[in-house]
């Protein structure tokens, strides 16, 4: 899905150079950060984590993060995979 940076966003390129890290700006919300997204070169969301989610399984959540920032890729349902592993 389509999904380009809007102005109450602000947008950092990650490690593999294909895709954009983007959350919101401190302007759209000064008490911090409520959600992290990528993107890649052609505006298609790849990955998407809210607050809630972090709540729920924040080890899990923060290592898909982290392998997005170095590898790059559509791990969201590599993480389900692995929740139902875990949880299931």
């Amino acid at each position: 899905m389509k999904n380009p940076v809007s102005k109450s966003e602000c947008s950092v390129p990650i490690c593999n150079g294909q895709q954009f890290l983007v959350f919101p700006s401190f302007k759209q919300n000064e008490k911090g950060v409520d959600y992290v997204r990528f993107i890649d070169q052609q505006n298609e969301e790849v990955l998407y984590y809210d607050k809630q989610e972090w709540i729920e399984d924040p080890e899990l959540v923060m290592g898909c993060i982290m392998a997005t920032i170095q590898n790059g890729g559509k791990l969201r349902d590599m993480r389900k995979s692995n929740n139902e592993d875990i949880h299931g």
